[in-house]
């Protein structure tokens, strides 16, 4: 399947809910339009369990989002988190911007080379990821879609902070 999405003037940007739709599509619709924090923990919390494992780590975070814990590390033993807001009816989950971070740190870089850009791109599309120059992000229908995209996310996150070795960046 192509990917769909809205051209900007870094790349295309390609959303979950237009590609991927056998995994990201709604298969029920019990979400409420607007959630508080604590709420969302709950509802995510039983719309993962069964679909994600067990140390996947919940707890609320700033802006009414909740921040989640997963059982990957970057290259240097950290622990990758990712949040899951709920937004205009939709679920968005974003690393906000911290695998591209944690990449610059290793490089001791202002911006990524032509070569890094050139993979962090081609992380995001081979797992239908939107990034808007630094924070990957995965928009979701419904509450069913959010254990995939943290998962995607997550994984998205380890693959840019490998870029360090693959470009041969100080890592």
């Amino acid at each position: 399947m192509s990917p769909q999405g809205r051209t900007t003037s870094s790349g295309p940007r390609v959303s979950c809910t237009r590609s991927r739709a056998s995994r990201y599509s709604a298969r029920t619709g019990k979400e409420a339009a607007a959630v508080t924090a604590t709420d969302l923990q709950t509802l995510i919390g039983d719309a993962v369990r069964g679909e994600l494992h067990e140390m996947f780590e919940f707890f609320p975070a700033a802006e009414g989002a909740v921040g989640v814990n997963a059982v990957l590390t970057y290259p240097d033993r950290e622990e990758v988190q990712v949040w899951v807001l709920e937004r205009d009816g939709e679920y968005l989950v974003t690393d906000h911007g911290e695998a591209c971070g944690w990449l610059f740190r290793q490089d001791y870089a202002a911006e990524l080379t032509a070569q890094q850009q050139s993979l962090v791109e081609s992380v995001r599309l081979q797992l239908w990821l939107e990034s808007d120059n630094g924070p990957l992000l995965a928009r979701c229908p419904s509450l069913d879609a959010v254990p995939y995209a943290i998962l995607d996310v997550a994984l998205a996150a380890v693959r840019v902070a490998d870029i360090s070795y693959t470009c041969g960046g100080a890592g």
